[in-house]
């Protein structure tokens, strides 16, 4: 597919005509909703700008996913393809943000943390200057979700760091406010390696075994958040089977709207997703692509193949992923892009490049087969066990926070 079959159908994507269209889930599940009666009247929000469909019906990137909300009546539509802004520098946050809107981009993904805490402002100087630019006519023509740091665990702290993010970002309310780390509650950023790699707690303010009570807290925070308005929905990040169940003990709204876990066909998280899918939390994948925390000499471990110093190797260059790309017609970001949505998990996919940002928008016009999405997933976790015999196939299939050792915690 050549940058201008991109342009053309990113055009498309900008132009065509959003009628409504009613879809379920597939899973019963998904028109529950919580028991609370909850309602947003200090605030009104309108759904107009997106439209709801399944992932396969996706044509636009304004069509979406409809996340459960304990409001009655409020329709909050999740796009199954926003863009990612972890690790973009100071310029690239503000350039490459306005950029991905003029290319179609309606869903923006950010973080307390991102950047050095720089990126978030950067993000709402981006969407101010879209609708200064009249790309978009308002702030309710995108979706912007944030992330609370684990720093500010506990229900203070919690409601203090929305409010520092939404300072940041000079808005009224985010779209979607996730709890980005289930523990422990300290800042990396002011840390020394040496101390925490003999002891992960060695900064906490939190015992391990304190740790649960003290989500709990968090989510309460973000409970009467939401009900402030401050944001629209609300979820977590980075959670386990056994940290969901537990915090479902004490939650007053449930279930969390989205968890945004490392999914790719390497790390497909299969138990995880069905467990989602059964409370009805939609999820959200990052590293779609393989991230940005594995060297080249990691994936040719994992993959088996040999590399030169010259020679790239990543997710995107498996033999595997290339071939199920050539058969689809599409690219290796594609053909990945679109096996995340074919299991129902939203796309935030990062890139600096204009082309790149148009060909992952054009993942929408691709289509795959049931059987194409579970032979990659099948085929590359074969090769990691057969390359990696003694290894823990799920721990070294884990692509992201490798050189953090608050990864191989358990805070459950």
């Amino acid at each position: 597919m050549t940058l201008a079959s991109y342009s053309f159908l990113s055009a498309l994507f900008l132009f065509r005509e959003h009628t409504h269209r009613q879809m379920t889930f597939g899973r019963e599940v998904a028109t529950r909703r919580s028991a609370a009666t909850l309602t947003h009247e200090n605030r009104k929000y309108s759904s107009m700008h997106f439209r709801e469909t399944s992932a396969e019906d996706a044509q636009s990137m304004v069509d979406g996913i409809r996340l459960i909300t304990p409001a009655k009546g409020e329709s909050v539509i999740l796009p199954w393809i926003g863009y990612g802004t972890y690790r973009l520098g100071e310029k690239q946050a503000l350039d490459a943000t306005l950029e991905a809107i003029r290319c179609g981009y309606r869903a923006i993904d950010t973080a307390f943390i991102y950047g050095g805490e720089k990126t978030e402002a950067l993000v709402g100087q981006a969407i101010r200057k879209a609708i200064d630019e009249k790309i978009i006519q308002s702030r309710e023509e995108m979706f912007v979700t944030t992330k609370h740091w684990r720093k500010y665990h506990g229900y203070d702290a919690s409601l203090q760091c929305l409010k520092l993010s939404l300072k940041r970002l000079a808005m009224e309310y985010v779209d979607l406010w996730l709890m980005h780390w289930p523990g422990p509650a300290y800042n990396t950023m002011n840390r020394k390696n040496e101390d925490v790699e003999k002891d992960p707690f060695f900064y906490a303010t939190t015992a391990p075994e304190e740790m649960a009570d003290l989500r709990a807290e968090t989510w309460r925070a973000m409970e009467d958040a939401y009900r402030q308005g401050l944001c629209r929905s609300i979820g977590v990040s980075n959670m386990s089977i056994k940290q969901l169940q537990k915090l479902k003990e004490s939650a007053k709204i449930w279930p969390p709207a989205v968890n945004q876990v490392e999914v790719h066909p390497l790390h497909p998280q299969d138990e995880l997703l069905d467990y989602c899918h059964q409370e009805g939390i939609v999820v959200q994948a990052y590293a779609s692509l393989g991230g940005q925390d594995t060297g080249k000499q990691i994936f040719a471990q994992l993959l088996g193949e040999k590399v030169t110093k010259k020679q790239k190797c990543s997710l995107l260059d498996a033999s595997l992923v290339i071939e199920l790309a050539s058969q689809l017609k599409a690219t290796p970001a594609q053909t990945l892009l679109r096996w995340g949505l074919e299991r129902n998990c939203v796309q935030i996919p990062k890139t600096t490049s204009k082309s790149r940002m148009l060909e992952n928008a054009a993942t929408l016009s691709i289509c795959i087969t049931d059987e194409q999405v579970e032979r990659l997933k099948k085929d590359l976790r074969s090769n990691v066990i057969k390359n990696n015999p003694d290894a823990d196939v799920n721990e070294i299939t884990r692509l992201c926070w490798r050189r953090d050792p608050l990864r191989h915690l358990d805070f459950d």
